[in-house]
């Protein structure tokens, strides 16, 4: 509940009013009076909407999301169907030995030179599988004419080969090796998503805690101007005793210098104000120029009376479902998860590489036809050809494979311990948020009974001075008390807030998310009721 309009109002006219106003400046009707009042200005759930778009830490998790797929999509890569196609022609001249030039010449072709043409096009696929086999097929056309053929009575040649290779892994890379980066990323994107809910989660705890402390700074400088006020209001009724005859000079000299002290008090909210209200605006991630034009907040304090304190009563059955909940636990089990698969890919590539390779081709060739006659050399004359082929190796040492292996079993070990500590702390959090709502409760109930009786007691001393029976520090004293009793009931309000919204935060229930899209759970934070 926050303070009420009524009570910044008492706090200016304390030293005129009466006792019974005074006891009733946290009246309920008043709390509903000030919130209708208010001017409208930023609310709580719209400070948190505007959090949950604008939060630099909620846009650098987005660009972490986007870095985490981006990692995912890479890994993808290995497994696209690779398509390669290449083509060119050579002509090579060559010299030839006087014994070839005489044989040529034997048979009537007067040749000083060999001058041989190259035509060669070749395509095709590549393809690695999840399983870690690869597959090439590839079709090479190759057409050659040499100015020696008519000499021997020889053709210009066109062959066609068609080649399919396999490439099997049986130990090194087998199974689901190959696949292991790529699930491990995929595992990873996923986790940078429950980093980022984690995050937003944050953000609006964050948000509210600076939403709660704007609130308590503007009502602690109403309240320092209002004590202001009634220094200047003593000061002025001294002085006019005093050229009266009534008073010594002497009193004007002490209520000076309690002025003096309001002032300065009055000074330093107003910059607590003006920081309080640049953190508000850089939490929820505004513009300067839109942090300066934030005035007064729409909601009040969240009221403490008729509500049912049971968050101790429920923290064991709230500490386990925030285990299943809590977004940055489920994001460390997929951490971890991703490093068991890399640290299980690396135990099995410890072993040697055997590979079995399998391989089918196909042989064409035509005589006579021209260099663009490609279809021939693949329709004539073909004939089969198989191969199969045994590849072991097996580096001496191993070191390269047992390192990444001890490596990614320790990052594995090193999440397993992540885990266990963020299960111990969320458990342990969860307890103290409880008990920490229940006890800002209590406090609350005692800072609203201390403002009430210093009010009593201040109106007491009044009297009390009026009939001669008490100093003019004597009052000073108890409205000193009594300020100090308002700006601590703000404080208790602002800790009963906030201490609700660090339990909501530690069991996993500030947050509400449908599908992609996040909200804030703002009925949440207005009271600590477990339903």
């Amino acid at each position: 509940m926050a303070l009420s309009a009524k009570l910044v109002r008492s706090a200016a006219i304390v030293l005129g009013t009466s006792a019974s106003l005074l006891l009733g400046v946290f009246s309920q009707n008043a709390q509903a009076q000030r919130t209708r009042d208010m001017p409208q200005g930023l609310s709580l759930e719209a400070a948190l909407s505007v959090a949950l778009s604008g939060n630099p830490n909620v846009l650098l998790s987005l660009t972490q999301v986007e870095v985490a797929q981006g990692v995912a999509q890479q890994q993808h890569g290995p497994f696209d169907l690779a398509l390669n196609a290449q083509g060119g022609s050579t002509r090579n001249i060559q010299p030839l030995r006087e014994a070839e030039r005489l044989n040529f010449l034997q048979g009537g072709y007067d040749l000083r030179y060999q001058i041989s043409d190259t035509t060669i096009a070749q395509a095709g696929v590549t393809q690695l599988f999840i399983n870690g086999v690869q597959a090439n097929l590839v079709a090479t056309y190759t057409n050659n004419a040499d100015n020696t053929f008519p000499a021997t009575g020889t053709l210009r040649q066109g062959s066609g080969t068609v080649a399919f290779q396999l490439r099997v892994p049986i130990m090194r890379n087998a199974g689901d090796v190959a696949s292991a980066p790529l699930r491990a990323a995929e595992i990873e994107s996923s986790a940078t998503r429950g980093e980022l809910e984690f995050t937003v989660a944050q953000a609006l705890l964050n948000s509210a805690l600076s939403y709660w402390d704007y609130l308590g700074k503007t009502q602690r400088l109403a309240i320092s101007r209002a004590n202001e006020r009634r220094g200047e209001e003593q000061l002025d009724e001294i002085r006019k005793l005093i050229a009266a005859d009534e008073l010594p000079e002497a009193e004007a000299n002490l209520a000076q210098a309690s002025l003096n002290d309001r002032r300065s008090a009055r000074i330093a909210a107003e910059q607590a104000l003006l920081e309080s209200r640049r953190a508000l605006g850089r939490t929820l991630g505004m513009s300067a120029q839109a942090t300066m034009s934030i005035g007064d907040l729409v909601d009040a304090f969240p009221p403490y009376a008729n509500v049912a304190i049971n968050t101790v009563l429920r923290k064991e059955e709230l500490t386990l479902r925030a285990l299943e909940l809590r977004s940055d636990l489920a994001a460390l089990r997929q951490h971890r998860e991703a490093a068991q698969i890399l640290r299980d890919a690396a135990r099995k590539n410890e072993r040697p590489q055997l590979d079995l390779v399998l391989g089918a081709t196909q042989n064409g060739l035509t005589e006579g036809a021209s260099p663009g006659a490609i279809a021939p050399a693949f329709t004539r004359n073909f004939g089969p050809g198989y191969s199969a082929n045994l590849i072991f190796q097996m580096p001496l040492g191993n070191n390269t494979a047992r390192g990444l292996y001890r490596q990614q079993a320790a990052q594995a070990d090193a999440q397993r311990i992540r885990i266990s500590e963020l299960g111990h702390s969320i458990s342990n959090s969860i307890e103290i948020s409880a008990y920490a709502v229940q006890r800002a409760t209590e406090q609350l109930i005692e800072a609203d009974a201390a403002v009430k009786t210093y009010a009593v007691s201040l109106e007491n001393e009044r009297t009390k001075r009026r009939l001669g029976l008490a100093t003019l520090i004597d009052t000073l004293n108890i409205e000193d008390r009594y300020n100090n009793a308002l700006l601590a009931a703000v404080q208790a309000h602002q800790n009963f807030a906030g201490s609700i919204a660090r339990f909501r935060f530690e069991t996993g229930t500030l947050l509400a998310r449908e599908g992609d899209t996040y909200s804030a759970r703002v009925s949440e934070l207005l009271t600590p009721e477990v339903r």
